[in-house]
């Protein structure tokens, strides 16, 4: 049996879909989806979501540059703003520097040690990878 793939955006996806198969599809790990008879999932790439998927990173690209300009940090990676993300580390290193009402564009966030115990869930069947919220504001 896989251990299951989970972080809060794919179990809040389930819960919005009501939706087992979601939960399962999107849980399995790449590896184990032949075997568990989960399908490739393809993404769409009609002219209509491709065209929709460059507006949408167009758009988030001017808010951060524009909009949220001195109020949100972005990563220094190198590359295009949506796919700079900041490593755990660097995450819990700036949190505390921000100022009131300042964000960080794409943190990442972990499931703490404890949590797989405290909700009863067995690490033999899941584990929660690296979530990158779009952002987390100070307040």
């Amino acid at each position: 049996m896989p251990r299951y793939n989970l972080s809060p955006s794919t179990i809040a996806r389930f819960f919005y879909h009501d939706c087992e198969r979601y939960l399962r599809y999107h849980a399995t790990p790449k590896k184990d989806k032949q075997i568990e008879g989960v399908p490739t999932i393809n993404p769409d790439q009609n002219p209509i979501s491709k065209a929709l998927l460059q507006a949408g990173i167009k758009w988030e690209e001017e808010v951060v540059r524009t909009y949220l300009k001195d109020k949100v940090r972005i990563s220094d990676e190198t590359g295009p703003i949506h796919e700079r993300k900041f490593k755990f580390e660097k995450t819990l290193e700036i949190y505390p520097e921000l100022k009131l009402g300042e964000g960080i564009f794409q943190p990442a966030l972990i499931v703490s040690d404890d949590f797989p115990t405290k909700f009863d869930l067995s690490p033999q069947l899941c584990r929660f990878t690296t979530c990158y919220p779009i952002g987390a504001q100070r307040r």
